[in-house]
């Protein structure tokens, strides 16, 4: 890990992020659109957290963007949102949706809370403020790895919560997060993590001066296994451990580390990192007092620093060529020169860390104000709007004053032509309520009479059926004029049956049509001395007669069918139910017997009388008929009609 140093450049970005904040929030939407979702509802969760948090990751891991989902709330969509604008690096505006996401209270439990204040550091840090994002993260941590689930996860906010401690000088706290990241790391099995946490923990070791736990950490990220892993950091392992024997004063050691280092970084061909390690081998040559090597490796630090804008590390390389160039020279007053400037230039470090302090208190000082300033905004606001609201009330209420007024006048002016009224619709009411009266004796007496007909029709049914049955005893009929006769019985039985309903029930103009199969198809089981399984499943379904009798007469049809053709070798099993369409009702029937040909079953076969009647009821009512086997390839018949009943 290379140290972070603060330059002009993070001062000036720093101080000008409250300049920038103001243009940058007139050019976000309105406030209702980010931070007031339509149908605010805390109770409302289709991503929680861990799924918020594990999405967000995922997808940056895999595709390096954040992916919103479409599944999700209003309130979801602001946060995942915001971690994009994020992601994508427009930190100020993430800065603003964040503190209002906080500041409203756009949280649905403690945990959502504490990851937007992460959020919120981690922008904060990034536009130079690690300070103010360390306020935020000391009520972050520990708290929030009780709410977040998938350890890698945990491990990597700890180790960026590291970092920003190591940038303000809070080296002791960032020891004990970094260990924390270790054992996590080991838990998970998670080498990666472990491999870059070692790095950052030796470093921290380093600044507090505990080289040997420096140095240990170090020589761990040598081994070789994890050169395949992360040869950027195998190769920085070499270098950070050339600079513990550096400060120990192992000055050929460190060299020699310093320069595996080099030739690791080359053969993999980055450059993060040449700069400093060419420096650092300058650096061991000139306490060498080889200067010759030394000059050579402090130029090719500066090549690249330059290459790539590096102040500080520009400046870094020039004192160490201005020291270098004043022990050539060996004049005492270019020496006694450059003496003065280096203590001139290190206090002069000193005062730009303060004010990088100091200005870093003023950030934060002016987010107060502009906090204050907001929520002062928002109270003129709601009360320049409560008076708005207290006006259009008074002008409502007198308004209604006078219209209760007038209306009090007019009252008195309309009261003889309203009781003139009133017993106008007196008189109307009691013509009504005697018209009413005979309606409902002349209904009376047309439901008894009909009631008395569906009787009568039953009676004339049974009597026929009765003549059939005489007829059936007579010993002159054959087998088939037998079946003939049984089969016209059926279905006489089964019209009679309709109109016995009918009459006994409380609503005379329709039929339960699944209490009348109930007992249609145990009466027809009496007769056949048969006990087959029946399942119906047609609650709710009340047919007017007109319906009722055809559909009853398809349906002793099928069932004598089924019990003709019923499977040997297995009990008769039969199914009745109904499916919901576009068209209507849909009735389904299946059994388990040996099936029929569905080519037997088409409009065009007149050998069957039944099949004839099942077409021609069906065409009476206007439905959709269809015959096929129940499985293909084995036994069973199906059949449905569909239509409006």
């Amino acid at each position: 890990m290379k140290r972070p140093s603060l330059s002009f450049a993070s001062i000036l970005l720093c101080i000008s992020f409250f300049y920038c904040l103001k243009s940058s929030a007139e050019a976000l939407p309105s406030e209702d659109n980010y931070f007031k979702p339509l149908n605010w509802d805390k109770t409302e969760v289709r991503y929680d957290l861990n799924q918020i948090i594990n999405c967000i990751e995922d997808s940056i891991f895999k595709h390096n963007k954040v992916i919103i989902p479409k599944d999700i709330t209003e309130y979801e969509q602001v946060l995942f949102r915001a971690r994009r604008i994020q992601h994508n690096d427009s930190q100020l505006v993430a800065i603003e949706i964040l503190r209002y996401l906080l500041e409203f209270e756009y949280y649905r439990n403690e945990g959502e809370k504490l990851y937007i204040q992460l959020l919120l550091a981690n922008s904060l840090d990034y536009i130079g403020a690690p300070m103010i994002a360390n306020n935020y993260l000391n009520n972050v941590f520990p708290k929030l790895l009780d709410y977040v689930e998938r350890q890698n996860i945990k491990g990597f906010y700890l180790s960026h919560y590291g970092e920003i401690l190591i940038k303000i000088d809070s080296l002791e706290k960032a020891k004990s997060v970094y260990e924390a990241v270790i054992k996590i790391s080991k838990e998970i099995k998670d080498i990666d993590l472990l491999v870059s946490t070692r790095n950052n923990y030796g470093y921290v070791l380093k600044l507090l001066q505990e080289y040997d736990s420096a140095e240990y950490y170090f020589r761990l990220n040598q081994d070789t296994a994890i050169k395949s892993i992360n040869p950027i950091l195998y190769a920085f392992s070499f270098g950070n451990y050339a600079s513990v024997l550096l400060d120990y004063g192992k000055l050929d050691s460190a060299i020699y580390f310093t320069k595996k280092e080099v030739s690791l970084l080359k053969k993999i061909g980055v450059t993060e990192g040449l700069a400093k390690a060419y420096s650092s081998i300058g650096k061991a040559y000139l306490k060498k007092e080889n200067l010759d090597s030394a000059g050579h490796y402090f130029k090719l630090s500066l090549s690249i620093n330059e290459n790539n804008d590096r102040l500080n590390d520009i400046i870094d390389n020039y004192e160490s060529l201005l020291q270098l160039y004043a022990l050539k020279e060996e004049k005492p007053l270019l020496k006694e020169f450059l003496k003065n400037y280096f203590n001139y230039n290190d206090s002069l470090k000193s005062i730009l860390s303060f004010k990088t302090y100091s200005d870093e208190l003023q950030v934060s000082k002016f987010m107060q104000i502009i906090n204050e300033a907001q929520v002062s905004k928002r109270n003129f606001d709601q009360l320049k709007s409560d008076n708005r609201d207290l006006f259009f009330v008074i002008i409502a209420l007198s308004v209604l004053v006078a219209g209760l007024i007038l209306s009090l006048l007019s009252r008195r002016k309309s009261r003889k032509k309203v009781a003139s009224a009133n017993n106008e619709l007196l008189k109307k009411n009691t013509e009504l309520r005697h018209s009413y009266k005979m309606i409902s004796e002349s209904n009376s007496k047309n439901e008894t009479l009909l009631r008395e007909l569906h009787h009568r029709v039953k009676n004339n049914l049974q009597m026929i059926s009765s003549l059939f049955n005489l007829q059936l005893n007579a010993q002159e009929l054959d087998t088939e004029a037998a079946r003939i006769f049984r089969a016209a019985q059926d279905r006489i039985y089964s019209i009679s049956l309709i109109h016995k309903k009918i009459y006994q029930s409380e609503n005379i103009s329709t039929l339960n049509f699944e209490e009348y199969l109930v007992t249609f198809t145990k009466e027809i089981k009496q007769a056949y001395h048969v006990s087959p399984e029946i399942e119906i499943m047609l609650s709710d379904v009340h047919l007017l007669i007109d319906s009722a009798i055809p559909l009853g007469l398809i349906f002793n049809e099928l069932f004598t069918n089924s019990l003709k053709h019923a499977n040997a070798t297995e009990p008769l099993q039969i199914s009745i139910y109904k499916e919901d369409t576009t068209n209507g009702i849909k009735f389904i029937y299946i059994d388990n017997g040996i099936g029929v040909d569905p080519k037997l079953m088409t409009d065009d076969v007149k050998s069957s009388i039944g099949i004839t009647l099942i077409h021609l009821l069906a065409k009476q009512l206007g439905a959709e008929i269809e015959f096929k086997s129940a499985k293909p390839g084995a036994y069973g018949f199906y059949f449905s009609i569909e239509g409006s009943f």
